[in-house]
């Protein structure tokens, strides 16, 4: 190419700075408090402060460092502070925010970050896993999932009065009031599409109203996305390693052992279902188990020398893998 002076285009790599839209501060245990870059965060002297959430436009590599407290990432750590500081947010090390904390003998009873009531970020746990979502955003999920709304916080945080309504879900059957928090919500079984946006089954909305006005002051929207079963890597014997995608057939012999290594699928890790059946019965298997092929010649019947690995989520069936012994 360089014979003939041609250039090669090479795509360049735009990647966005990190900028930093807030952080989220638990002082002694009580509610917590947004700050956003660059605003001053007003405590009193020994109060213990601890950094649970980081909001930016990435969600990997941030961190917070309280200066003279700490290490280098000091997020999720409880810090009783003797003095005035300042916390530096960083993207895999590099600076890209900050605020300070102040001392006074009495902070303001509400830190308050908008002039209206509005709800700053939304508490949820998918399958378990809490996680912190800012109003407005979108959430993806798998249908399936496990969701809990475990709480909306307002701006300014003494706000009362307040209810959360996941639309398409009724917690309390016997008197829907739409106060939806606390409940485990079984994407998979316990919404109504006809109360989704566009009435797909696709997009779920919680909205966050103030009773005595009924007024709206925050949202929050799910996003729901199909289970997908894109393959499976399992060892043949210990060694021979193959990957199988869904309806591919596995043969082995009675002397075969097969143990499934791992599964690709937009479903969280140990959330699917793995059974062999046949017309003898059925068998659950898991990652990392060895079955042999003895133990799968005993599902088959007289007549059929078949059986296959059922893959699945609840009562969705994501994929057959036909399993047949020969001799």
């Amino acid at each position: 190419m360089e014979m003939l002076d041609i250039t090669p285009e090479v795509p360049g790599i735009g990647l966005t700075p990190p900028q930093i839209k807030y952080a989220v501060v638990k002082i002694n245990e009580g509610s917590p408090v947004v700050v956003a870059n660059g605003e001053t965060l007003h405590i009193c002297p020994n109060d213990t402060i601890k950094i649970i959430h980081i909001e930016g436009n990435y969600a990997r590599g941030l961190s917070a460092d309280i200066e003279g407290y700490g290490s280098v990432n000091d997020a999720n750590k409880p810090f009783t502070l003797k003095g005035p500081t300042r916390v530096l947010i960083k993207k895999d090390h590099l600076l890209c925010g900050a605020f300070d904390i102040a001392f006074t003998k009495r902070p303001p009873a509400d830190y308050s970050v908008a002039a209206k009531p509005a709800v700053v970020f939304f508490k949820v746990r998918i399958n378990g896993k809490e996680g912190y979502y800012p109003n407005g955003s979108h959430v993806d999920i798998v249908k399936g999932d496990l969701l809990e709304l475990v709480d909306a916080t307002t701006t300014p945080d003494s706000l009362t009065g307040v209810t959360c309504n996941f639309k398409g879900f009724v917690g309390n059957k016997l008197s829907n009031t739409g106060e939806d928090r606390g409940y485990i919500i079984d994407t998979a079984t316990d919404l109504w599409e006809r109360y989704s946006l566009y009435k797909k089954g696709r997009v779920y909305e919680t909205i966050v109203s103030e009773n005595e006005k009924d007024t709206t002051i925050g949202r929050l929207f799910f996003d729901i996305k199909a289970p997908i079963f894109e393959y499976m890597l399992l060892y043949l014997n210990g060694t021979d390693k193959r990957w199988v995608s869904n309806n591919e057939p596995i043969r082995l012999k009675l002397s075969d052992s097969v143990k499934i290594i791992d599964i690709k699928s937009n479903v969280a890790s140990g959330g699917l279902t793995m059974v062999i059946k046949g017309k003898g019965g059925s068998i659950p298997i898991r990652v990392g188990e060895p079955v042999t092929g003895v133990k799968i010649a005993a599902l088959l019947d007289e007549e059929s020398a078949e059986c296959g690995i059922h893959i699945g989520r609840g009562k969705i069936l994501l994929a057959l893998l036909p399993v047949t012994i020969i001799d």
